[in-house]
């Protein structure tokens, strides 16, 4: 063998560990990662959207939280937006937001200011 077949074969093993470099091991990676992601978004709660709520009586907006698989919960009662009674002004999270199923939305719900009731008419607690 001739020095010049040794530097062909040279440059030949050189060319082919720069395409498994190049080629090979990005495929492995990609596919690596491929896998790894679908493996942990099988891990993941199912997740929803949430309902803009807003605007609906308290009955209405519960059950539309209920039919996404959402747990309702009145956590303001305002009186100083002025709105109808018993209609939900506010919520969180904001509707169109990406949640895990089961997450309680903070509902604010407009009710009538308690300084205009007469004391007789107030609810006891």
């Amino acid at each position: 063998m001739t020095q010049e077949d040794i530097s062909k074969r040279r440059w030949k093993r050189v060319i082919a560990a720069t395409a498994v470099v190049l080629v090979l091991f990005p495929i492995l990676a990609v596919t690596a990662l491929t896998i790894f992601r679908y493996r942990h978004q099988k891990t993941l709660t199912p997740q929803t959207i949430v309902p803009n709520l807003k605007g609906l009586d308290l009955r209405t907006a519960e059950s539309r939280a209920r039919q996404a698989q959402l747990n309702p919960r009145v956590m303001l009662r305002r009186w100083d937006i002025p709105a109808p009674i018993n209609t939900i002004v506010g919520q969180i999270p904001e509707a169109g937001a990406s949640v895990p199923t089961g997450t309680t939305v903070g509902l604010d719900l407009c009710v009538e200011d308690p300084g205009k009731v007469p004391m007789r008419d107030r609810p006891k607690r």
